[in-house]
């Protein structure tokens, strides 16, 4: 799960939403898109180069769900750690490792732009769809390299939530996609950093002598099923806030959801998601 920053609204969750709702909102993406999810995850693991032995920082960790497979790769001999700005989701994440079992898990409370670590204290850190939410990437992004070793890996995957595809984009369908780009632009005006997908290359870059081996990877995930992208991306709890902002959007939107509910049924619904995968190692050449 993302963690957040000082940030406005619900921090992560850009509608309101409850505490239980918070704790189960990653483990209903697992279910209702699955092979995708995982495929993303697998992909974010890989980038890291995680060896027997390492110490792994998980940055916004939520519930914990991503911390035994790190352990996993790490082994007994190495330790992983992980780090949420949210108190409630930290409780939930202390109760996943501790039903793991394993002694080499740990979850602390802490913000990511000013984490509660000595320096170069771990072998690879990574932030997976949490560095939109924290209102100052930039100081979050220095503290992720002041915690990680010389010549530790660095890895971030994001969102640009503008550039998401979803077929019918509006109650016409064909090539009107507006009420498509209502939803977006209210994410957009609710999200600390809607667009931050394209943006890591440069806030890689923006330091000479910090990062090197930067690379971007823009995968494209695709779907048919629209429950699961409803889960995903909380379309329906956008048009109900955009409802809520502006009343006489209602006839608008509860006619796009019963159009797109329509074609899911005959097998047209169609959505796309682009994923930004950002790795970095940090100049240096101690990586053990």
């Amino acid at each position: 799960m993302p963690e957040h920053s000082n940030t406005s609204n619900q921090g992560y969750f850009p509608f309101a939403v409850s505490h239980d709702f918070k704790a189960g909102y990653l483990r209903l993406v697992m279910q209702q898109a699955g092979a995708e999810v995982r495929a993303y995850k697998q992909m974010s693991f890989n980038l890291l180069e995680l060896r027997l032995g390492m110490r792994v920082l998980d940055v916004g960790c939520g519930i914990g769900i991503d911390l035994p497979s790190l352990a996993d790769r790490v082994g007994v001999q190495g330790e992983v750690t992980g780090i949420d700005h949210d108190s409630d989701l930290v409780q939930v994440a202390l109760q996943t490792i501790a039903s793991d079992g394993r002694p080499n898990l740990r979850v602390v409370q802490g913000d990511a732009e000013q984490m509660p670590f000595a320096g170069a204290q771990f072998d690879r850190v990574r932030a997976d769809r949490v560095v939109q939410h924290i209102l100052r990437p930039q100081r979050a992004i220095a503290e992720m390299w002041r915690v990680l070793r010389p010549g530790g890996i660095l890895t971030m995957v994001e969102p640009d939530w503008r550039t998401i595809a979803l077929y019918p984009g509006s109650p016409a369908g064909g090539d009107d996609d507006r009420t498509l780009s209502r939803v977006l632009e209210c994410y957009q005006r609710r999200q600390a950093h809607a667009l931050i997908g394209r943006q890591l290359h440069a806030l890689l870059h923006q330091k000479q002598g910090v990062w090197e081996q930067i690379q971007i990877q823009v995968i494209c995930f695709t779907h048919t099923s629209w429950p699961a992208v409803d889960a995903v991306l909380q379309i329906t709890a956008a048009a109900s806030t955009l409802i809520q902002e502006n009343p006489m959007m209602k006839e608008e939107m509860d006619a796009w959801l019963y159009t797109i509910e329509t074609a899911a049924q005959q097998g047209q619904f169609f959505a796309s998601v682009p994923l930004f995968f950002a790795s970095a190692r940090k100049i240096g050449n101690s990586d053990g």
